[in-house]
């Protein structure tokens, strides 16, 4: 739900930068942390 949400928040063009980077950074941890857990399936 988070990765879903980051997404829809970061196709907004009119967040301010740093905000936008801190939304990418926590994306892209989200997405490491279900790649690590896939060996677990």
């Amino acid at each position: 739900m988070g990765i879903i949400e980051g997404r829809k928040l970061l196709n907004h063009k009119n967040i301010d930068k740093e905000v936008q980077e801190l939304l990418q950074e926590y994306v892209d941890m989200q997405e490491d942390a279900i790649e690590k857990l896939k060996i677990f399936l």
